[in-house]
């Protein structure tokens, strides 16, 4: 639940007092701890100087960051460094925890952007002092950095130019904000606003009539709304203002890639005459997504990789909004019109499980989706809206019966805002399984036993044992393996005891098989 829309635009004179800083749980006061970096974000192949804000009590800080493609240089300053960016390393979000001799800190984002950047410097709260856009396409790191804080910036606009101004914060960097983007005039008019967009984050598009200044004015609430009413701020209200008036990618079409053989892409977006043949899909190391980015141009999409056929709308059979599909299949589809519904006919056999998925809001597109299944007297079998915190539907449809039957996707308002693209998915399902651990961070103490909690997510009919272990144990750390069996407590939670004879500071993998399936996850072990 989140702050009213009218209360937003009404309490922007007030100011809260509000601080949020990520510490991490249970250090003593000399520990390690970081509550920011910044700027949280840099342009492919270049170097920046990257600042960590917090407590840096012991020597020889060093920087884990994940995927590959960010080198940290220490420079003389406690929680300075020099950040190459390597030219082929994948636009989108990278992991980044820091750490010394003795501790770690808490996770943090850093963001790897296409276009140039520059820094906000303060004061710039009013149209006059605001921070002056020099040159577009421009990415703007910058943190609304107290109560009331307002952050404004002038960019000079021609006569038929469309201005994209999208923000990034709470979607990747996880700010606990929740921002409002305005367009002015220079008188101080509100020409154009936008609250929540991808999520929490706004985005604003807006064509010029004629030259003019005009100005982006960002604000925010907390995320996590509380009892206070009105502007709030904090050092870790960080955030990424991409602003152009050339193209802008905001995904692409289909939303799937083939496990190898790419295919070929169409993009989404603004401003993206004659931008097809740019894309640059990049697979990243773990083989199952893959990001396609245009050098030099604002955005980038990220996308599965599948081994299932994948399909437009165009690609299929059928009028009128009707498609025949054969099962399984990956179809990228988009409601474009009032009351809009797309069908697709597929055929299935008796007691045959199904999983039926449609994505769109989790996206960050517009679709409010509602799918519902239909045999082939018309009787619904199934019809989901959301499914729990989740804003898309999906379905697990045992077939009653063998022959044709109708999914339809509809918006649940019947609306076409914005991009209401979105992705279906009807597969069998298929046994799988996930791990998770209750904390990303575990401190031990040497010689004693850790137990750390593993959570399982088991899909579809997996019901076999799974094994768990920690994979290339460092030296001095034993682990004692455990099973989660197909039924019983296990099978939804294990205890790892782990017992370390010297200090150690290091991601550990925790990996689970079971048959031909594998999953992993990854937590920092400090033992001292």
């Amino acid at each position: 639940m989140h702050i009213p829309l009218k209360l937003k635009r009404v309490v922007t004179a007030y100011i809260s007092a509000a601080c949020i800083c990520s510490l991490t749980p249970g250090k003593a006061a000399e520990s390690l701890v970081v509550s920011r970096i910044f700027p949280p974000g840099g342009r492919l192949g270049s170097k920046i100087e990257v600042t960590a804000a917090g407590k840096f009590p012991n020597a020889d800080l060093q920087v884990w960051s994940k995927p590959h493609g960010l080198t940290w240089a220490p420079l003389a300053d406690a929680g300075k460094f020099e950040v190459a960016i390597d030219v082929d390393a994948a636009p989108g979000v990278y992991q980044v925890r820091m750490f010394d001799a003795l501790g770690a800190s808490s996770l943090h984002r850093f963001i790897v952007g296409t276009l140039p950047e520059q820094m906000e410097s303060e004061p710039n709260n009013l149209p006059v002092p605001s921070l002056p856009v020099q040159r577009l396409p421009v990415t703007i790191n910058g943190v609304l950095q107290s109560q009331g804080d307002v952050d404004v910036f002038a960019v000079q606009l021609l006569a038929g130019q469309t201005l994209v101004a999208d923000l990034d914060a709470n979607r990747s960097l996880q700010s606990p904000v929740d921002a409002v983007m305005q367009l002015t005039d220079s008188d101080g008019n509100v020409i154009a606003e936008n609250l929540d967009f991808h999520a929490l984050d706004p985005q604003l598009v807006w064509n010029s009539a004629r030259d003019q200044l005009v100005f982006v004015r960002l604000f925010g609430f907390p995320s996590s709304p509380d009892s206070t009413i009105g502007l709030s701020g904090a050092e870790n209200y960080l955030y990424r203002l991409t602003l152009t008036t050339g193209p802008f990618l905001e995904s692409v079409t289909p939303l799937a890639a083939l496990k190898d053989n790419a295919g070929s892409f169409q993009p989404v977006g603004w401003n993206l005459a004659n931008h097809a043949l740019g894309l640059r899909p990049l697979v990243v190391p773990d083989s199952k997504h893959c990001v396609l980015f245009m050098d030099g141009i604002a955005g980038s999409a990220t996308i599965p990789v599948l081994t299932i056929p994948i399909a437009t709308e165009s690609d299929l059979t059928g009028e009128l909004g009707t498609h025949v599909v054969s099962v399984p299949i990956c179809v990228t589809g988009a409601i474009s019109q009032q009351e809009e519904v797309d069908t697709y006919l597929f055929q299935a056999e008796k007691d045959e499980v199904l999983q039926c998925q449609v994505e769109s809001r989790e996206l960050g597109f517009a679709l409010d989706a509602v799918m519902s299944i239909v045999n082939a007297d018309g009787k619904v079998i199934a019809k989901v809206d959301d499914v729990g915190s989740n804003a898309d539907p999906m379905i697990r449809f045992v077939v009653p019966e063998a022959g044709q039957y109708r999914l339809a996707i509809a918006d649940v308002n019947g609306r076409a805002d914005g991009f209401g693209i979105y992705r279906l998915t009807i597969d069998f399902e298929k046994p799988s399984f996930s791990l998770q651990s209750s904390s990303d961070l575990a401190t031990a103490k040497i010689g004693e036993a850790f137990e750390l909690a593993v959570q399982l997510q088991r899909q579809g009919s997996m019901d076999k044992p799974i094994s768990i272990h920690v994979d290339d144990l460092p030296e001095g750390l034993t682990v004692d393996p455990v099973v989660s069996e197909g039924s019983g407590d296990s099978a939804k939670s294990v205890t790892l005891k782990l017992t370390a004879s010297k200090p150690i500071n290091q991601p550990l993998t925790v990996v689970g098989i079971s048959e031909s399936l594998e999953s992993s996850a990854t937590i920092w072990f400090v033992a001292e």
